[in-house]
């Protein structure tokens, strides 16, 4: 299942960017596991997977597994291994 981050909020209404700042890498990849076969979407779903996604780019993680341009690939969960996603 992708999901396509159209457009960036406006601001961080829900406190997800701050959050996931101060996350480990290990926690980051728990929060992407948690929505992993979640079919809901809501602007606060969109909120927290497009800080996700951004907070991913943002490391120095190979991501290529789940992240393809602004598309997330959530049909799979990820482990850690080596600064890399993998499915």
């Amino acid at each position: 299942m992708e999901q396509r981050i159209n457009a960036a909020p406006k601001e961080d209404r829900y406190g997800f960017a701050r959050r996931f700042q101060v996350c480990t890498d290990k926690e980051l990849v728990q929060a992407f596991n948690r929505e992993v076969g979640k079919e809901n979407w809501a602007n606060g779903r969109a909120d927290y997977l497009f800080h996700l996604q951004k907070e991913f780019a943002g490391r120095e993680l190979d991501c290529s597994a789940v992240m393809n341009g602004r598309t997330l690939n959530m049909a799979h969960r990820v482990t850690l291994v080596d600064n890399r996603l993998v499915v």
